[in-house]
């Protein structure tokens, strides 16, 4: 039936049904396959797979380099159905060095680049013209004590030793007034960054000096009824900080707000350590011959896990040690250049000289001068990388956990996740400890023929 005056008559309806249809049938698999990750080379008249690139890192005002073509696009950057190859990637920004790394870009898959922060290019800063043998970084980064060792040539070429505390905000570079330190000390910031502690000893931490940041004075020396040597001190890792510290016979704990020593147990422990309020020790069982570790002892006291290594190496004695004790986990020292990581469920021995926890992600870093492995709980520990050059320290520089590798000769900052590298300082240091929470990198050496303490804001 078609209604007089029509110009929309039958033969065109059907035509445009059969357009629509056409349209449909021709649009939807091209729709599908760019959906699951094909796409049209209109050049070679193929039908490709492709793939998807995701970034997003810090500054935002990086550019970004494909094959040497900067894309004209603001952080973050989706490039979605882009060709299944290999890509040189470039990132870059004034006064930051360049990030660089070959990228392969899968069929069906989205590469991610992101928890990057690039690093600022400076210079570095000079301190102090004094050459210190430690530096200790307060936890949060406010403040730097660091300790310098000076000759009496008069007095048959005595060593003393000085500490300074540094307060990086205002500046302020203070020498501690404290009773003569003959030995290289051991230094323990609290973590609220209210007290340091200093043991004048570090090998039998004799006693032990507590310095307020508050006037930078000796607060208090701790000294057991007994005078008895201390063999161990550790913060309390929780408000209202207050220090363990144990002799061979007792184990202590010392508020410096009051200036108050409280016994807390007798001291019948291969070893001991802090972790918020619990004390985690370290027994030799009599009936089974092996190691205990026991958690929170001086409260609930629960069995967290045993061992058995060596107690005996060329005729002598090995004791484990607790370097530390975090989110559930113990690290062990039981014997030197071994560690082991003990939770509940498994246990880790690795090569290690030497440790650190970094703040970010319960990352657990170990190094000897030639390698360097890292531990996350609930996975194996990973060989992050090996070389020959002589590693001498590794810091964390940033909450994305890009790394500072101090080298016999150089300084390296490494984005592990990415394997890219590149140069922080081409000469070698001396000391170094890294703030990674305001990025600085602080150490000690020589530069233009100038000796000191240095500061490098990256």
């Amino acid at each position: 039936m078609e209604y007089p005056g029509s110009y929309f008559t039958r033969p065109w309806r059907i035509i445009l049904l059969i357009f629509f249809i056409g349209f449909f049938l021709t649009l939807t698999p091209i729709i599908l396959l760019y959906s699951v990750g094909y796409s049209y080379d209109w050049q070679n008249g193929l039908l490709k797979k492709t793939g998807g690139l995701s970034i997003d890192i810090l500054p935002a005002d990086t550019s970004v380099s494909l094959d040497g073509v900067k894309l004209n696009e603001k952080m973050p950057i989706r490039l979605k159905n882009i060709t299944s190859r290999k890509y040189d990637l470039s990132l870059s920004s004034p006064n930051y060095y360049s990030w660089q790394k070959e990228i392969e870009v899968k069929d069906k898959e989205t590469i991610y680049i992101k928890e990057i922060s690039l690093l600022k290019q400076n210079s570095p800063e000079k301190i102090s013209s004094d050459l210190p043998e430690i530096l200790s970084l307060s936890p949060n980064g406010n403040y730097l004590a660091y300790a310098i060792k000076k000759t009496d040539t008069d007095n048959d070429n005595k060593n003393t030793y000085l500490i300074f505390i540094l307060e990086n905000s205002t500046g302020n570079n203070q020498l501690i007034e404290l009773p003569t330190i003959g030995n290289l000390p051991q230094m323990q910031w609290s973590g609220d960054e209210k007290y340091l502690a200093i043991a004048p000893d570090s090998t039998t931490n004799d006693n032990i000096f507590i310095i307020s940041t508050a006037d930078k004075k000796l607060t208090w020396q701790i000294i057991t009824s007994d005078k008895s040597a201390v063999t161990k001190f550790a913060w309390q890792d929780s408000p209202g900080q207050q220090i363990f510290f144990s002799t061979k016979k007792e184990i202590f704990i010392a508020n410096p707000t009051n200036a108050r020593v409280t016994s807390v147990s007798k001291n019948d422990f291969l070893d001991w350590q802090t972790e918020n309020n619990q004390i985690w020790t370290i027994q030799l069982s009599s009936t089974t011959d092996k190691y205990v570790i026991t958690k929170d002892t001086f409260g609930f006291a629960t069995e967290f896990a045993t061992f058995n290594v060596d107690k005996e190496i060329d005729k002598q004695i090995i004791l484990p040690e607790i370097l530390a004790a975090h989110a559930g986990q113990i690290l062990l020292q039981i014997r030197p250049g071994d560690v082991l990581i003990v939770n509940q469920n498994e246990q880790y021995p690795i090569k290690a000289d030497h440790w650190r926890l970094a703040p970010y992600n319960d990352w657990w870093l170990f190094w000897t001068s030639y390698e360097i492995n890292t531990y996350t709980s609930g996975q194996p520990p990973y060989l992050l990388t090996r070389s020959g050059e002589g590693l001498r320290d590794v810091w964390p520089l940033d909450h994305y956990n890009t790394l500072g590798l101090v080298w016999n000769k150089r300084v390296e900052a490494l984005f592990p996740y990415y394997s890219v590298s590149h140069n922080l300082l081409d000469y070698p240091v001396e000391n170094s400890t890294a703030d990674s929470f305001h990025k600085i990198l602080y150490f000690s050496g020589t530069l233009k023929d100038e000796r000191g303490l240095w500061k490098l804001p990256y």
